[in-house]
C-alpha cells in the first residue's frame, strides 16, 4: 500500500534491504547532523525571526503549524538535502507553505485512504484502471 509514496526505503523495506537502507540512512540522522548547522541554521534564521515578528506585530500564530513547517523544512534538508522553504520569511504564514510540501500531505492523505477503504483491494483497481482518489 505504500510503495507508490515511499517506494523500496527504509520505511518500507524488510530483510538485507532494510538493513542496508537504515546502514545508509543513519550516517544521515547522527546527533551530529542534526543537532548541527541545519536545526541551528532553521532556528536562527527562519523560527525565531518568525516569532519575533509576529511577538512585535502582535499577529496570532498557529503554533502547530509553524512547528510542523519547522519539523517539514528540517527533516527535508537531512533526508533529502532539498530546501522546501516552508518556514521561510515570507509575512504571511500562509503564503509560506510549499507546494512540495503541499503534494506530499496530498500523499500521505491518498495512502491513508488505501488503509482506510473497507474493501482491501479496490485501491489496486482504481490504480490499474488509474481511476478515483486513490489512484496515485
Amino acid at each position: 500500500m505504500l510503495r507508490d509514496f515511499l517506494g523500496h526505503g527504509l520505511f518500507n523495506s524488510d530483510g538485507e534491504q532494510w538493513l542496508w537502507q537504515r546502514k545508509n540512512a543513519s550516517l544521515q540522522f547522527t546527533s551530529r547532523s542534526l543537532r548541527g548547522s541545519v536545526v541551528q541554521a532553521e532556528v536562527a534564521d527562519r523560527l525565531i525571526p518568525l516569532l519575533r515578528r509576529a511577538a512585535t506585530s502582535g499577529e496570532v500564530v498557529d503554533l502547530q503549524d509553524v512547528l510542523e513547517r519547522f519539523a517539514f523544512d528540517t527533516i527535508c534538508k537531512v533526508a533529502f538535502g532539498h530546501d522546501p522553504c516552508c518556514l521561510a520569511d515570507g509575512g504571511v504564514v500562509d503564503e509560506a507553505r510549499s507546494e512540495f510540501m503541499r503534494a506530499f500531505g496530498e500523499a500521505q492523505d491518498l495512502v491513508v485512504g488505501r488503509f482506510l477503504d473497507p474493501v482491501e483491494v479496490s485501491w489496486k483497481v482504481k490504480k490499474w484502471l488509474n481511476v478515483g482518489t486513490i489512484s496515485m
